[in-house]
């Protein structure tokens, strides 16, 4: 088929083409504004990660606890903050000495040789003194585990506490607080030894005040 003979109609040439071409590419304010929002989205993409790991480690493996009264005197302080491990103890066996947060247990009698245990809604703070299956005993401030007399560095000042020995039931720990003349604790009938399904945690570190931010 033979193309017509006749003049081409009027239409843009190649200069105006160009011209169009140059007007649809954004100028130079207009990709700094796009290059702006494209780090922006980055930051706020970021942040969001951060935020979504924070609270995925304050959920699951750390949480801040604050100490308040003084039964853990003068190892804790009211008002210390202490960053508890709430995973990683569960990796291994709890050790003696370990400053564990609990939910207090409150035991109730509900019959003859029957007792119910479940939670008081409150977070004690103490140290682990007894472990499963032992006998813990207390003779003037002197702490007796299976008849073995145990050095203790951490206990407030004119300690005199006793108690007679008492076996530590398999699955719970016995705890005391370090200021024994003025902490509740498994030396109380309706607290007794801890059941390990109350623990929430090992407290790990302190990290205020900023002037005793430490390990425990």
């Amino acid at each position: 088929m033979e193309e017509g003979n006749g003049s081409p109609g009027p239409g843009p040439d190649d200069r105006d083409l160009l011209e169009v071409s140059k007007a649809k590419r954004p100028n130079r304010e207009q990709r700094g504004l796009f290059a702006l929002l494209w780090r922006l989205l980055g930051y706020v993409k970021a942040a969001l990660q951060v935020a979504v790991l924070a609270a995925a480690l304050w959920l699951f493996v750390f949480q801040v606890s604050v100490v308040s009264g003084h039964s853990m005197d003068p190892s804790l302080e009211p008002g210390d903050r202490l960053v508890v491990d709430k995973l990683c103890y569960h990796w291994r066996s709890l050790s003696r000495f370990d400053v564990v947060v609990f939910e207090r247990p409150r035991r109730i009698s509900s019959g003859i040789d029957q007792i119910t245990i479940e939670g008081a809604g409150v977070d004690y703070v103490k140290r682990v003194v007894g472990l499963p299956g032992e006998t813990v005993e207390l003779r003037k401030g002197e702490l007796y585990v299976d008849g073995a007399r145990l050095e203790q560095t951490f206990t407030f000042e004119n300690d005199f506490a006793t108690f007679a020995p008492v076996k530590v039931p398999q699955g719970c720990i016995y705890v005391l607080g370090d200021n024994r003349g003025r902490s509740l604790d498994s030396r109380s009938w309706d607290i007794g030894a801890v059941p390990l399904s109350f623990v929430k945690g090992v407290a790990r570190f302190r990290v205020y005040p900023f002037g005793r931010a430490g390990s425990l």
